[in-house]
């Protein structure tokens, strides 16, 4: 959670809105009417990225370290739902070279516990419901060249939510739990 204290101080001054066809540098297939809620780049960071679901107190993480890009997106209107949105955005990664290593949906995630132990935008540029969310770990390439990335779907109502985040890392990360 290294990046929320410094997130939070400028998370208002990134919110924008750009349309859904100029989104993650073609990374993700989102849907047209996608708009582009925040986009944070921190040029050398750690972060965890999950790489299991919650349990026993803690989620299972990889902590890496390099540049760090968060991204958000809002989908109006009544678009697909979070499974169909996951398996779109997920095919699209899988496309471009990336590996899954770890993907849940809420509960099998570890539900409150799981999202509030990782790291995610603020409201309003990423809303992650408890109830109905879906998260995707993956990684493209391997060792210093790694990149690593932590998806997220949610919705509220008929309103969707998508955040990217990528980490392009200096070394090669150790699997290890981080508190």
């Amino acid at each position: 959670m290294m990046l929320r204290t410094h997130r939070l101080a400028v998370a208002a001054v990134l919110a924008l809105g750009a349309t859904g066809r100029a989104l993650a540098d073609g990374l993700l297939p989102l849907p047209p009417a996608a708009e582009q809620t925040a986009s944070l780049q921190t040029p050398y960071a750690t972060y965890a990225l999950p790489v299991g679901p919650w349990e026993a107190g803690k989620t299972p993480s990889i902590g890496l370290t390099g540049a760090v890009t968060e991204q958000a997106w809002r989908i109006p209107g009544n678009g697909p739902d979070t499974l169909k949105l996951a398996e779109t955005l997920r095919a699209g990664l899988i496309e471009q070279g990336y590996a899954a290593i770890f993907a849940c949906a809420t509960d099998a995630c570890g539900g409150f516990d799981f999202r509030y132990q990782t790291d995610f935008l603020p409201e309003p540029e990423m809303h992650v419901d408890l109830a109905d969310f879906r998260y995707l770990s993956a990684v493209r390439g391997q060792g210093p060249k790694a990149e690593y990335l932590g998806l997220m779907v949610s919705r509220a109502g008929d309103t969707g939510f998508v955040q990217l985040t990528r980490i392009g890392t200096t070394e090669t990360p150790a699997p290890t739990p981080l508190p």
